[in-house]
């Protein structure tokens, strides 16, 4: 929305379709407003974005290597929050 907006604004890059296929509207919008902050600050909310969705994919592998995998095969006579609180995931 950012992008159409700035349609008119000198600094606004003119957007090809390929452009907006590949995500560039929100950095083309920050860089017109901010110069190269903007620039800088989409890369750190990427940045964000790809760690917070890695640390995701971790907790979700975590969890099922405790509760599926390691209860199922090793430990079915113990109590799931003692080793919870080994793993220290809660």
């Amino acid at each position: 929305m950012a992008a159409v907006a700035l349609r008119g604004d000198p600094d606004m890059r003119i957007l090809t379709p390929a452009d907006v296929s590949a995500g560039l509207p929100a950095a083309a919008a920050a860089a017109a407003l901010l110069g190269k902050a903007g620039a800088a600050i989409i890369l750190v909310l990427l940045f964000l974005a790809v760690t917070s969705a890695c640390s995701a994919e971790l907790i979700a592998v975590s969890s099922i290597f405790t509760y599926d995998i390691y209860k199922a095969t090793h430990s079915q006579c113990c109590d799931i929050f003692p080793l919870i609180s080994i793993l220290d995931l809660h």
